[in-house]
């Protein structure tokens, strides 16, 4: 019997079986009785087995009165008229077989039904990566489909200076900053997966960044609290890699003085408005003489806010948020925002325009000239904060919101450009979101403080 390929199409087949008669029962098999079968485009026929893609339909012709049967209808159906035509309809992806019975003989064939291959996705793990230079990593890529689609997938790097991908998943960190790999499916490009990685340098320096947690007699703050502070200051400093001078006598709130290893924060909790409204009170109060960069400062919880923001799970990330003003975000960074104006508080549109946060902001797919900062919600949010509309849950906005609220790039980046030696690999995995996804957070109503003691030295 010949076999016949889908390039002879479109084709009509006439296959003398030449079914011969048994004089008792009818032979399955028996040569002699006429099948023709009529099809066109990638349906295969090889004289025992019809090969055709689901949803398809052939035609054919057999003995008139022949009864037809499918052992699995699910897969193939055969509807047949009296006069002898018949047609096959393919369902599901599978193998049955039709068989036809008549007076004068019978015969069957096999119906293997084919599902299109397509791709439904693809999925990158791990879902960040944090390397030092001169290290790799390697990502693993699966594409998801139906049918017999293809698994290939190519890899690419948003930023290859930072750090290469292979063709097979292999990343490889060349020098310190961020950016993001693309796994994108060979056969369906609009099928992708992307993974932020962050690359630091391959030591950090032996002299970390200390934060020094004061707490006065009359803080207020219970063992559990202080611990949340201690927590966001080690936090911190892992971000911070590199020490700065120490220096003697420097003052603390309460004209207080005292020597500092890198930074000293007062922390305290007070009647300040009551519940609902202030929340915390933060920021510099005595910078360095050498640079803009804290030698100390104060974070003041309203007594009637403190317990609630404990005991809602959302005090840890608050006092990180607090934290990351005295460090000087958002209080410290006026020289780099950008507005048009006279007064970044009368602005309407606030933009940081230092260079390693735009970067960290670019390679998160930030397309705004600056990365965008807050520019409504009053005094103590306006202008000293990321915007909530384009960051939302980065611990950095003006608001709280429920459950994780991540450092990302952007903010070490901002650190890094205020003049601290940060380690990019701190930062915590974070996508920029849909800004048509709006995520339930509440504004966290909060003072930034400026400096109240003279520069250091002065």
């Amino acid at each position: 019997m010949s076999s016949f390929s889908s390039r002879m199409l479109p084709a009509l087949l006439t296959l003398g079986l030449s079914l011969s008669l048994s004089s008792c029962q009818p032979d399955p098999d028996v040569p002699g009785t006429p099948l023709t079968i009529t099809y066109q485009g990638p349906t295969r026929w090889d004289g025992r087995t019809l090969t055709l893609g689901a949803g398809s339909e052939v035609s054919g012709t057999y003995v008139p009165g022949a009864t037809w049967t499918s052992s699995d209808p699910g897969v193939a159906t055969v509807t047949a008229a009296s006069s002898g035509t018949f047609t096959v309809r393919a369902v599901a992806g599978g193998t049955s077989t039709l068989r036809a019975t008549s007076a004068q003989g019978a015969t069957s064939f096999a119906v293997v039904v084919t599902t299109p291959a397509s791709v439904s996705g693809v999925t990158v793990s791990p879902g960040h990566l944090a390397l030092q230079v001169g290290t790799s990593g390697t990502l693993r890529g699966v594409v998801d489909g139906t049918g017999a689609f293809s698994p290939d997938l190519t890899w690419t790097s948003a930023n290859p200076a930072v750090a290469t991908v292979s063709a097979s998943g292999v990343v490889t960190a060349t020098q310190e900053g961020s950016t993001v790999i693309t796994a994108v499916s060979v056969q369906d490009p609009r099928r992708s997966a992307q993974v932020p990685v962050v690359v630091s340098t391959a030591a950090p320096p032996q002299d970390g960044f200390d934060v020094t947690m004061v707490f006065p007699q009359d803080s207020g703050l219970s063992s559990t609290q202080k611990a949340a502070f201690e927590k966001a200051a080690q936090r911190w400093s892992s971000v911070i890699r590199a020490g700065l001078p120490d220096l003697p006598g420097v003052f603390l709130p309460g004209n207080v003085r005292m020597d500092v290893d890198d930074l000293a924060i007062v922390s305290s909790t007070k009647a300040i408005d009551g519940q609902g409204n202030t929340v915390a009170m933060a920021g510099p109060y005595q910078l360095r003489p050498d640079r803009l960069l804290p030698a100390s400062g104060e974070m003041i919880f309203d007594s009637a806010d403190i317990n609630r923001l404990e005991a809602q799970g959302q005090l840890e990330s608050v006092v990180m948020h607090e934290m990351g003003h005295v460090l000087g975000l958002g209080t410290l960074w006026s020289e780099y925002l950008t507005y048009a104006g006279g007064a970044c508080s009368d602005a309407t549109r606030i933009q940081f325009s230092g260079a390693r946060a735009l970067s960290a902001y670019r390679t998160l797919g930030g397309t705004a000239a600056g990365v965008p900062v807050e520019d409504g919600f009053g005094t103590g949010t306006k202008c000293a904060h990321w915007k909530e509309s384009v960051f939302q849950t980065e611990v950095m906005t003006g608001f709280i919101n429920v459950g994780r609220m991540p450092l990302s790039s952007v903010t070490v980046g901002a650190l890094a450009d205020l003049g601290y030696d940060v380690n990019f690999g701190a930062a915590e995995a974070y996508t920029l979101p849909d800004i048509h996804a709006q995520t339930a957070a509440e504004p966290l109503n909060e003072r930034v403080l400026s400096p109240a003691a003279p520069r250091y030295g002065r």
